[in-house]
């Protein structure tokens, strides 16, 4: 069994629900939301325990509000590392995602499972861009499939360790950027078998690996076993004009950057909320990338129904327009 977990607070409860729901569409059981502040805690359990058909399957784990947004999601990341750490001592297999996460299609998580992987990593574009640098690559802190599996939890333990700087065995407030602290720890820990996948025929357009490999720990009192998905079959990029959205027939799921200036210009037309809420604006960009890059139906994959075999700015106009059509205000 293998627990899939997005961490929310109140401004992110509408795409938590979106996600949750597309899960359980996918065919999906084990998905759980991790609810961090109060707000969104009553606001779930009020769901719940109304009489209508809608239900979340929930756990809590309240973080440090702080004085600025930035210290509370800093303080999530904190908690997140520590949650997985727990979870995988008590047995439990984790499928980490962030609840903006667009999943198209069933995976069975058994293949994961019965890989002979630990942990198996989502490529990032190119921060932290020190790391980039020295390993060519980096992974994304916010897609990450770790079994548990002794070498698993004494990476994580050193992950938790690079957040907090201390063997401490709570610390409530402790922040980091949990990305960074994975990276900067993977750089000086692993041997990565990538020499292929850093091939420039193999890059994209933007230099960045497209390829998936494996790599082991170099400390041989831990037998811990990486790998790195392919890019299109875990996607993360620049959700911008020259994009190639990932292939249809091999995508699992993706994970798209800010939108771009100029579709933002037009959505905040009609929903002024999208500039000023994180949560609007990431329900936003699920809506508008499901139109453009999503299914059977995205502008870009049917861009020859719009005679727009090369342009796609056009294409993704379109989804715009669609979205403006179908959604209005979120």
């Amino acid at each position: 069994k293998v627990k899939i977990v997005g961490f929310i607070d109140k401004d992110f409860a509408p795409v938590g629900k979106w996600w949750y729901q597309r899960m359980t569409n996918l065919s999906y059981t084990t998905h759980t939301l991790v609810l961090i502040d109060q707000k969104v805690v009553d606001h779930f359990t009020e769901i719940n325990n109304s009489s209508s058909s809608e239900y979340y399957r929930f756990e809590v784990r309240l973080v440090d509000e702080g004085n600025r947004r930035k210290q509370k999601i800093r303080n999530l990341w904190y908690h997140r590392i520590k949650y997985c750490l727990e979870q995988l001592e008590a047995g439990e297999s984790i499928l980490l995602t962030d609840v903006d996460n667009i999943f198209q299609r069933y995976v069975p998580l058994s293949e994961f499972y019965n890989s002979p992987y630990d942990t198996i990593y989502a490529l990032e574009q190119k921060f932290p861009t020190l790391v980039k640098e020295q390993m060519g690559f980096v992974v994304c802190g916010g897609m990450t499939f770790l079994k548990s599996t002794p070498g698993t939890i004494a990476v994580v333990k050193q992950w938790l360790w690079h957040c907090t700087k201390t063997h401490e065995p709570d610390m409530k407030k402790a922040r980091c950027d949990d990305q960074v602290q994975l990276n900067l720890l993977l750089v000086k820990s692993m041997t990565w078998n990538n020499e292929n996948a850093s091939r420039p025929e193999n890059l994209n357009y933007d230099d960045l690996i497209q390829y998936g490999f494996d790599g082991y720990h170099i400390n041989p009192n831990i037998s811990f076993h990486a790998k790195v998905w392919d890019r299109d079959f875990a996607w993360r990029g620049d959700f911008d004009t020259h994009i190639t959205c990932p292939s249809r027939e091999n995508n699992w799921v993706s994970m798209p950057t800010t939108l771009p200036k100029w579709t933002r210009d037009q959505l905040t037309e009609i929903n002024p909320r999208i500039n000023h809420n994180v949560g609007m604006e990431k329900m936003s960009r699920v809506a508008v990338w499901e139109l453009f890059c999503g299914g059977k139906e995205g502008t870009h994959h049917l861009k020859h129904v719009y005679n727009n075999e090369t342009n796609p700015v056009r294409t993704l106009q379109q989804a715009i327009n669609l979205y403006k059509q179908r959604y209005g205000k979120l």
